[in-house]
């Protein structure tokens, strides 16, 4: 937006703006100011019309040190009022009486007498993103499982509405990352998400869920099994007449576990093969494959499983090598895995929302998606 494309040429032609703008980003060394809407309030958008201004004046159009001084005063009255958590705090604040209370909600009055934030409905509609990191050795035994999420939120709301978000199963989250619109107070001390959303979309929260609480029978949507086969009895090709070379094949089995969802989608199973690989072939009884001939990697795409129609999802392939001593051919180095389903697998759900200051009642919406961060299994 400011520079373009990061490049050394690009930092020397706009170092005044990337000056400023890290000058409002940090304060004695702490990061204070991320938020891109405040930063363009701050800092403006270079232009065409603004860099002919520079060059003919001589003189640069900088950031304003009244708007400076008025986005200063609008986080000290929002970290004061921050202080209560009293349920009906907010509602001596009206939306037209001060306008640039909040940093990230510019909500003020035009010149045709609406809002500039007039929607002909409310709504709000929240989306659970949580990711599975696992690392499983060749016997099946789990040795590592991670779960860390985010809320993404969509607010389209007149006025200035404050919500309350309550979680059931909250004393789940272990470390967590908040927009500066939510009450860290109330959170500490009720654990219910109170804040006056910014208007569109935003990332609401960054959360980690405790180990204790992790279901091991609902952390592997998809269990891997392999093993090293025969590959005359398996393919009907020729075998290689070179003593120096030998052909492998290999069995891969992929095992649905619908304990976390009923159906499962968007299954991708990679095998990384050796950079020497050649005359790959494969057969498998659901989906479609193919070979990434660059990364050395055969990918398996099997779609979408689930618990009424049970498909036999079964990979077999072989590939010829160059004999190698330092090499162990009987096994394969670590298959990831990629899916994806619509429930939460770490069980932290939306139990109720509740708006405060609004003039029409809020449709709200919530969606939960799980899907696979780093899941590997171990062939050795």
């Amino acid at each position: 937006m400011y520079a373009g494309s990061l490049s050394v040429q690009s930092i020397k032609d706009n170092f005044v703006i990337i000056y400023e703008l890290l000058s409002e980003m940090i304060d004695e060394g702490h990061i204070v100011v991320t938020d891109m809407a405040e930063l363009t309030s701050i800092v403006p958008v270079p232009n065409f019309l603004k860099s002919v201004i520079e060059s003919v004046s001589g003189f640069e159009i900088g950031k304003s040190g009244i708007k400076n001084a008025r986005i200063e005063t609008e986080n000290q009255n929002w970290r004061r009022n921050s202080r209560s958590t009293a349920p009906n705090s907010l509602k001596s604040m009206d939306a037209g009486s001060n306008p640039n209370l909040l940093p990230w909600r510019k909500n003020y009055k035009l010149d045709t007498g609406q809002y500039s934030i007039s929607y002909l409905k409310n709504e709000s509609f929240f989306d659970f993103e949580e990711k599975i990191n696992t690392v499983v050795t060749s016997s099946g035994t789990l040795i590592s499982c991670e779960i860390f999420g985010s809320i993404i939120a969509d607010c389209r709301v007149n006025g200035m509405p404050e919500l309350k978000i309550s979680l059931s199963n909250s004393r789940f989250i272990d470390d967590y990352w908040f927009h500066r619109c939510v009450r860290l107070k109330v959170f500490d001390s009720s654990k219910v998400l109170s804040f006056i959303p910014p208007d569109g979309k935003f990332k609401l929260a960054n959360y980690s869920i405790k180990q204790e609480f992790i279901d091991k029978n609902k952390i592997l949507p998809i269990s891997i099994e392999s093993r090293k086969i025969d590959v005359s009895s398996t393919f009907q090709v020729p075998l290689e007449n070179d003593t120096d070379i030998q052909q492998l094949g290999f069995h891969i089995k992929a095992i649905p576990n619908f304990n976390s969802s009923k159906n499962i989608s968007k299954i991708k199973i990679s095998v990384p093969l050796p950079k020497s690989a050649y005359n790959i072939d494969a057969k498998c009884s659901t989906g479609t494959y193919s070979i990434d001939s660059v990364n050395s990697v055969l990918v398996w795409l099997i779609g979408e499983v689930s618990e009424t129609a049970k498909p036999k999802t079964q990979l077999r392939f072989k590939f010829s090598i160059k004999s190698d001593p330092s090499y162990d051919h009987a096994i394969i180095n670590p298959i990831s895995v990629n899916y994806s389903f619509a429930s939460s697998i770490s069980g932290l759900k939306i139990e109720s929302i509740k708006a405060f200051n609004l003039e029409k009642s809020m449709y709200k919406g919530v969606k939960y998606n799980t899907s696979a961060g780093r899941c590997v299994f171990r062939s050795q």
